[in-house]
């Protein structure tokens, strides 16, 4: 059969004979076949509402068949407009680090080789549940600061004292002893093997035989007529460090029975916390920030100071960083590498207002 004129773009049949067969061959002008869409992925594990305790989750799925990657969605919702991790995988699993605790939302799609890309998966939930409360014991006063002795917690627990809480069993644990000053506050504590040092208020430093936990003794006080108030305490072989209101004053404790006052400077503001590493002091001052002192020569000396953005009221140090508890302004990381060149480096911010911190193995609480 032949095409009329003007007809070139109708599809023909030709017949073609050939050993006295007629073969038909149809040609259809204009069309291209759809390429394949990969099927959807069928996700596998973790398994939906998994409580997971490490922040390294492997995630893995069914493999789709012909496809080249696939592309993975993690997000903090599940309408997925807080992704933690968006990108193409190759292979069906992927190890991933997550940085904090909460519910994560994950999904998956496969990509063919030709650039086609198949549904999403059914949505999966996992959660990351690295810390949770195992117990609470309520104290009878309000708690500042803890220092922890093998199986004992020291709590500088406000206007009830120094508690101590036994903690041999931390899925219960039970107040061993308590001693106190109705006319002080208990604001900060630091312990050796035998001892606690109290920052006590107007007593800026107390000094408690703990080695009895059921007869409690106190060994010693610093109270001078000068206005001080002990907020935080920190030890250094035989001296004890105290941030004291408007003074940093170090004490020479060799003698528990008589802690002598050795060492004062006066700040216009409030010293609130101190840590001490390597011979050196870092004293948290509100408003004024975090000071550095050395403290390995005789008198102490003032090294430098670093201004916050919010009010410096807790600092621990380790590795050659500070870490500030800053009021409103959060958590701040500090590199004291250089005790005379602090430099800021980080700062987080915090939903309340930032007291304490302390530091163990690579977290800051």
């Amino acid at each position: 059969m032949t095409g009329t004129a003007g007809s070139s773009r109708i599809p023909r049949i030709v017949l073609i004979a050939y050993s006295l067969h007629v073969l038909p061959i149809v040609i259809f002008a204009g069309c291209r076949r759809p390429l394949p869409v990969p099927e959807r992925v069928e996700l596998t594990s973790p398994s939906d509402g998994a409580v997971l305790r490490h922040p390294e989750v492997t995630l893995t799925w069914v493999d789709a068949g012909f496809c080249s990657c696939y592309l993975l969605e993690v997000s903090q919702n599940d309408r997925f407009t807080n992704l933690v991790y968006n990108d193409t995988v190759q292979g069906c699993q992927i190890v991933i680090c997550l940085g904090c605790d909460g519910s994560y939302f994950w999904r998956v799609k496969a990509i063919s080789a030709d650039g086609v890309t198949g549904a999403w998966s059914v949505t999966r939930r996992f959660r990351l549940e690295r810390f949770g409360i195992v117990a609470e014991l309520p104290l009878p006063g309000y708690s500042h600061r803890v220092a922890v002795r093998g199986n004992t917690a020291c709590v500088a627990c406000g206007q009830a004292g120094l508690i101590l809480v036994d903690v041999s069993d931390p899925l219960a644990p039970t107040i061993r002893a308590a001693i106190m000053d109705s006319l002080n506050e208990a604001w900060g504590v630091a312990t050796n093997d035998s001892l606690a040092f109290v920052a006590y208020g107007n007593k800026e430093l107390m000094v408690v035989d703990i080695r009895h936990p059921d007869s409690l003794v106190v060994k010693g006080i610093l109270e001078y007529p000068q206005p001080a108030y002990g907020f935080g305490v920190a030890l250094m072989d035989t001296f004890a460090c105290v941030a004291a209101d408007a003074q940093f004053i170090l004490a020479d404790v060799s003698d528990a029975r008589h802690p002598a006052l050795v060492f004062q400077y006066y700040y216009p503001r409030s010293c609130r916390d101190i840590a001490v590493s390597g011979g050196f002091g870092y004293v948290a001052i509100e408003q004024l920030g975090i000071a550095t002192w050395r403290l390995d020569t005789f008198p102490p000396r003032q090294l430098a100071s670093l201004d916050t953005p919010g009010n410096a009221r807790g600092i621990a140090v380790t590795d050659g960083y500070a870490y500030v508890a800053d009021g409103r302004a959060g958590f701040l990381v500090a590199n004291v590498s250089h005790p005379a060149q602090p430099v800021h480096v980080a700062s987080i911010p915090l939903s309340g207002y930032a007291n304490a911190v302390a530091i163990a193995d690579s977290f800051a609480y």
